[in-house]
């Protein structure tokens, strides 16, 4: 991977007491990591993609976020660098959570919920869609645009990002939730683009 891309480790400072994160990231010749204090991966991944726009302005034109199991996903994200010029949107699938995932959270949080001098958790609020990221689709591909408009719904709403418990949940409703977010989508697998290289 570190031959394709430039790579930057995410890690949660809960595991600090397991990890060297700089002898793991040195062992995979990252360019830089980042440690993640909230436990959810959403502030890392979002301040190493800031780190890289301040440090290395248009330098990336597309950012890849994967887990442990899109790490052998060299071929995906080869092609789609290769097409950088042709692929205009991010690209990611976006799911509506189930039934039994919506009244798991609104459950949660009503259990949860403290006397009323007190705060009720807010946990899971705004959780409606998530973006799976496993090992059917291991890889997310973001432009410039879809994190242009991430960063401005964001700080139009503060408080909005620190409900999610995890960031696929967060990309996923965000993404539904902002708008003009779908016009910067190709809602697929990276897996599945097909890239058609006649520009002519």
């Amino acid at each position: 991977m570190e031959e394709i891309t430039d790579l930057h480790f995410c890690f949660l400072e809960q595991d600090s007491k397991k990890i060297d994160f700089e002898k793991f990231s040195e062992a995979y010749r990252a360019a830089s990591y980042s440690v993640n204090p909230d436990g959810t991966g959403i502030s890392g991944i979002m301040e190493a993609i800031r780190y890289d726009r301040t440090m290395y302005p248009g330098q990336h034109v597309l950012w890849f976020v994967t887990n442990l199991h899109g790490l052998g996903q060299a071929k995906t994200i080869k092609k789609i660098i290769e097409s950088s010029e042709v692929l205009t949107r991010s690209v990611y699938e976006v799911h509506r959570l189930g039934p039994e995932d919506l009244w798991s959270a609104y459950r949660k949080n009503q259990e949860r919920t403290l006397k009323f001098w007190q705060i009720t958790p807010r946990t899971d609020v705004y959780s409606t869609h998530e973006v799976p990221l496993d090992s059917e689709q291991s890889v997310i591909v973001l432009r410039g645009s879809m994190i242009d408009l991430i960063y401005k719904y964001d700080r139009e709403n503060p408080g909005y990002t620190e409900t999610f418990p995890w960031f696929s949940k967060f990309l996923g409703s965000i993404t539904d939730r902002a708008p003009g977010a779908y016009d910067l989508l190709l809602k697929q697998n990276p897996r599945d683009v097909k890239i058609n290289s006649n520009r002519s």
